[in-house]
Formats: C-alpha cells, structure tokens, sequence
C-alpha cells in the first residue's frame, strides 16, 4: 500500500468531543495544539466524500510547509492529470503538520493542499470494523483532488484542480490514547501502546503493572525482598480493581508478569496432568514477537495475554454482528467457554489460572 506501511495501528477520536467530555482536562485546546507543533501529539483531518489523495511523485515530502520554499512552488490551482496508480482512495485521513497547528492555535482555521503522510483503515477486514487506522506513508506527498467518477477509476483522470483542505479546530481527530494526558497529570502516550485503558482495563492495569515492577523483582536479591516486592503488586492491583484483583486473581497475576517465574514449577499431581508449557510456536513467531512482545518486561504469559484480549475482542465484535443480523442471538457475548478454551490452547492451566486471566481479559465488560 505505501512504501513504508507497518502496522502500528490506532484508534481515532474527535478532540474537541473528548475534551468536553472530560470534567476537568488537564490540557486546554491551545495546549494539546502546542503538543502538535512539538511534534509530541498527531493530528488528523478526515477528507470528505468527495475528496481523494493522490501522490504527486513530484513533490517531496516536507513536514513543516509553512516555513519551506515547496509551500508556494505548488500554485493554487495547478491543473494536473494524476494517473489511477497515484490515486489512494484508501487514505481516509490525512496528517496536520506542526505549522498548522499553530494556525489552528492562533487563526482556529487552516488550509493545505499537501500533506506528508495520512491514515487508512486496517487492513484486516475485522479491525477495519472495530475502528482500527494504519498510518501511511509514501514517498512523496499526498495531494488532495476531487474524487474520480467510478467509471474513471482505471483510465487517466481527465484535468483536475488540486483542492485545498480547510480544517478547524472541529475537524481535528487524535489518537485515542490522548485522552490519558488530559485526564492524568503522570501519563504518557506511551504507557497505552495496545490501546487497553478503555478497551481492556483489566488487562491496561496488568500490563502496567508489569513495566512498573519489572526492575524490582528482576533484581530482588533474596526470597524475603521478592516476598515484599509481590505483596506491593498485589496491594497496588487490588487498589485500582478491587472487585477484579481479588486475593486469588492477584496472586496468579503476580506470577504471570514476574519475570523469575518458573514456568510449571512446585506443581501438585492433580496440576501436572493438565500443565503444558505455553504455545511455543506462536511465542516464536517474527509477527507476535514484533506485535506483543514489545518491552523486556513483557513476559511470555503477558504476551499470550495481550495476544488474548485482542483476540476475544474480536470474537466479541464477530458475537455482535451476528447479533445484529438474527434476533434469536440473544446472549450478550460469546460463551465464556470459547475463551477458556483459547487460553488452555495456549497453555494456561488449573482452574485459579484459567479463572484469574479469563476474567482479567474480559474485565469489565466485553465491548472492544
């Protein structure tokens, strides 16, 4: 699709909805725009229906426009015949630069013709569906021109005056995980990467968990300091979901993300018969590795656990087509036994295991 596509995907929300959503954002508007024009926070505008990108192969990649002599080489109302293979019909949003936030901080409007990279809905049809975008990149900039009649799609597009794109503070889209900075004083986006804190939050506290008390147990020099060390993460679990991370619930997570966990040690008889190691394969796989296995501090159970929640996620988005379409659906999501299925194919195991990380996974409902 681009020459340099990689899935790191996202979730789009409107910022000017998320922040009046927010009794009291941390960050004002003009705030999150001088983030933008740090480079520190992305900003999108969705083109409209009637709009396409296309690449003008021509024009180089420029991030900050404003302040480059290309901004005015382009002319206002340059005819130019783009060919079907530059049209991307698939891009559906496109990147604000830095400079441009600044105008939509000073002027609350601003416009362009060029934009150096976009967005596209996933690739895979189900993420599509649960609201997933793929940035994209090419090697030269995107253009906006009025969208082809459908018949036009495979010939040379007749003459065409490149559009230019108004944006106001209105039309801005950002990352979902920006609503962590305008609610707590501590974050970062990069606390969130597999989006968890509204899709999974008992999964986001885990996973948290994990990152945070990593170094400790990794470098507890005795049994006495790892003893202390996991009675804080199960304090620390148990106080920000409680009715979640009960004793048992947080034990078994406590053992899952640490680090010097024995896999399948000090089992009773009656575990060993149904212990397996976990899924091998799929831990080695180029992809899941890349995707899951993000952070040394993410272990080989956490791993099949993020793997899990997206999986589940889907199965739930899948439950609720089906829903929509046959009214003799009625159950709210699938059966909790396909998930406890899913992780014994991985090679969790006992019934406190199972119990503690199908409910973490599902926590606190199953909408993705």
């Amino acid at each position: 699709m681009s020459d340099t596509y990689q899935d790191k995907r996202i979730r789009l929300v409107q910022l000017i909805a998320t922040l009046a959503n927010i009794e009291k954002p941390l960050l004002d508007l003009g705030q999150v725009f001088d983030l933008a024009m740090k480079g520190e926070v992305h900003l999108y505008v969705r083109l409209p229906p009637d709009k396409v990108a296309y690449v003008d192969e021509l024009l180089p990649i420029v991030i900050h426009r404003r302040s480059s002599m290309y901004f005015m080489d382009m002319g206002d109302f340059t005819r130019y015949s783009p060919l079907s293979h530059q049209i991307h019909p698939e891009v559906t949003h496109v990147a604000i630069d830095p400079d441009q936030a600044g105008e939509l901080k000073t002027k609350r409007l601003t416009s362009d013709m060029a934009f150096a990279s976009g967005l596209s809905l996933h690739p895979e049809s189900m993420l599509a569906q649960e609201g997933w975008w793929v940035p994209c990149q090419f090697g030269a900039s995107l253009v906006i021109c009025p969208a082809p009649p459908e018949s036009e799609a495979e010939k040379k597009r007749q003459r065409v005056r490149r559009n230019v794109l108004e944006t106001t503070p209105e039309d801005v889209y950002v990352d979902e995980r920006i609503t962590a900075l305008l609610e707590c004083p501590h974050a970062s986006i990069d606390d969130d990467p597999y989006y968890l804190r509204n899709r999974a939050p008992g999964v986001y506290v885990l996973y948290r968990a994990a990152a945070n008390f990593y170094e400790p147990l990794n470098k507890a020099k005795n049994h006495e300091e790892t003893t202390r060390i996991k009675s804080d993460i199960k304090l620390s679990l148990g106080r920000k979901v409680p009715k979640l991370y009960t004793e048992t619930n947080a034990a078994q997570a406590v053992k899952l993300i640490n680090p010097r966990s024995r896999r399948g040690s000090g089992l009773s008889p009656e575990l060993k018969k149904t212990f397996k190691p976990f899924d091998v394969d799929r831990l080695t796989k180029p992809d899941f590795k890349l995707t899951y296995m993000q952070g040394s501090f993410v272990t080989d159970a956490l791993a099949l656990i993020l793997y899990t929640t997206d999986w589940w996620r889907n199965e739930c988005a899948k439950h609720e087509a089906a829903k929509a379409e046959n009214k003799d659906v009625v159950a709210k999501r699938p059966p909790l036994k396909h998930l406890v299925e899913k992780l014994e194919e991985l090679g969790f195991y006992g019934k406190d295991e199972l119990k503690a990380v199908a409910r973490i996974v599902m926590w606190p409902n199953h909408r993705g």
